[in-house]
């Protein structure tokens, strides 16, 4: 049985999905700062505009009131943004593909690994392989956008930090010593 362009499509296809759910993986990452930030600003802002707002009562120097009048117009913009732009549905957005795309990233390991050991059928691989790229249309259809910033945080994640690899001694660690490929 050879299949080889076939198992190399879905190699590929397994790559992409890898890097696509990485990115999302970073994407979420990217958000949770953003929003944590946002936030943070928001009530810097508040703290700022009300410990202001008391100082006119007792100091009415033009300076101060313009300062007060810019926090206060800082924490509207920072209150305006968060309800525009809601960083928690974006996140769960990003989260939900993330966790379809894992295991689509799953089925792709599955269906390489029983390949290689031949117990497949040609027509079976094929199958398997529509049925995978199937799923992936229908989640890349729902899928939020990343940037670029994400894709080169997950390209460094996964080509520098190697963070999608374990060597045979880290997996050993994982099971029990009986399973363990080096005893």
């Amino acid at each position: 049985m050879t299949i080889n362009s076939t198992l190399d499509s879905i190699r590929e296809s397994f790559g992409r999905v890898v890097y696509t759910h990485k990115t999302h993986q970073k994407m979420i990452d990217h958000l949770n700062s953003r929003a944590y930030w946002i936030k943070m600003s928001n009530i810097v802002a508040l703290v700022l505009t009300t410990g202001g707002t008391l100082t006119p009562i007792f100091d009415m120097i033009p300076f101060k009131t313009s300062l007060i009048a810019f926090t206060s117009a800082f924490a509207l913009g920072v209150a305006v943004y968060q309800l525009s732009f809601d960083p928690a549905l974006e996140i769960e957005a990003h989260r939900k593909c993330a966790k379809q795309l894992w295991i689509i990233r799953e089925q792709y390991i599955n269906l390489i690994a029983d390949i290689k050991d031949a117990r497949l059928t040609n027509d079976q691989v094929r199958d398997q392989r529509d049925a995978l790229v199937a799923q992936l249309a229908h989640v890349y259809q729902e899928a939020p956008d990343t940037n670029t910033k994400a894709y080169k945080a997950a390209q460094k994640a996964l080509k520098v930090n190697e963070e999608m690899t374990f060597s045979s001694k880290e997996i050993d660690q994982f099971l029990p010593t009986y399973l363990r490929e080096t005893k």
